[in-house]
């Protein structure tokens, strides 16, 4: 990751971020690559943490129920 952030097109491109996460820890990003002269590309979001939207995505997404969800955890499958 360091390599990635050092590097002389990244850094001369400015292209390394730092987004800010719920928590207030600051994680730092590289920007998307493509410039657009009349249309900015914006990141607001940091990366998730690990497992960050698993119930999200096991509920509303897959229908899953509270008790299925606490299986899947108990069982060792999710976070």
């Amino acid at each position: 990751i360091d390599q990635v952030f050092d590097n002389e097109q990244v850094v001369s491109r400015g292209m390394v971020q730092s987004l800010t996460r719920d928590d207030g820890l600051r994680v730092p990003s590289v920007k998307n690559p493509i410039v657009f002269s009349q249309t900015p590309t914006e990141t607001k979001n940091a990366p998730p943490r690990l497992g960050e939207h698993t119930v999200t995505v096991l509920s509303d997404t897959l229908g899953l129920s509270d008790a299925e969800i606490a299986a899947l955890k108990d069982a060792g499958v999710t976070n």
